[in-house]
């Protein structure tokens, strides 16, 4: 993650007093404005040393939608370097929480213990995986298909749009039973943003998630 005292967003003055009154360091939370259309939404920016998990939340409470797959990917490239990854789960149903009642919570995390060797590695594995989907989009898919079972993974055609992050849920609701967990990965807008729309979820099974207290 990048040095939360060195991202150029406008900060939210009044819950970073209310941060520094109970000795929280700028460079371990900061809030920020991001532009959403013709509004702002609320980032909250954790990078907490002894957590595991760097954790960026935008909020799309004034714009009474959830962040839009495109601001997500931008949120990713302000945060993050273009060589991490990070991720948005999809939980178990049993572990989903609406934290404090945002209805509009989108959640950016990154393990902080993946080496980079690893992160090349998982990168790597996602070029492929994309470069695959293409194929299929070309024999004329465009709604969604199981590109592979074991662990599943899901690609959906957006056709000439992003999904909507509910859209996806729905999809993802198709493939995956309540009690299962799916993932998406955020590499960044230079290569999330691909012209074919296309959007891929993966089984969670053998990665490690947050806390189910925050996603």
């Amino acid at each position: 993650m990048r040095d939360l005292q060195e991202i150029k967003l406008e900060l939210n003055k009044r819950k970073m007093d209310i941060l520094k009154a109970n000795g929280v360091l700028p460079k371990e939370r900061s809030e920020f404005y991001f532009p959403m259309e013709d509004k702002f939404g609320y980032v909250s920016a954790i990078n907490f040393l002894g957590d595991d998990w760097e954790h960026v939340m935008l909020n799309g409470f004034w714009l009474n939608r959830c962040p839009t797959y495109e601001e997500m990917a931008h949120l990713k490239d302000i945060f993050w370097k273009e060589s991490e990854i990070a991720i948005q789960v999809h939980p178990k149903k049993s572990e989903y929480v609406n934290k404090w009642g945002y209805e509009y919570n989108l959640h950016l995390w990154r393990d902080r213990n993946v080496s980079e060797k690893m992160e090349r590695k998982l990168r790597s594995r996602i070029e492929r995986m994309l470069e695959r989907a293409k194929e299929f989009y070309k024999k004329g898919e465009r709604k969604e298909i199981l590109l592979e079972e074991e662990p599943k993974v899901v690609v959906i055609f957006g056709g000439d749009k992003w999904l909507t992050w509910e859209e996806v849920c729905e999809v993802k609701q198709r493939y995956w039973q309540a009690e299962e967990a799916a993932i998406q990965f955020n590499v960044g807008a230079k290569f999330d943003l691909n012209s074919k729309y296309i959007i891929i979820l993966w089984d969670a099974e053998n990665f490690d998630l947050p806390s189910k207290e925050f996603v």
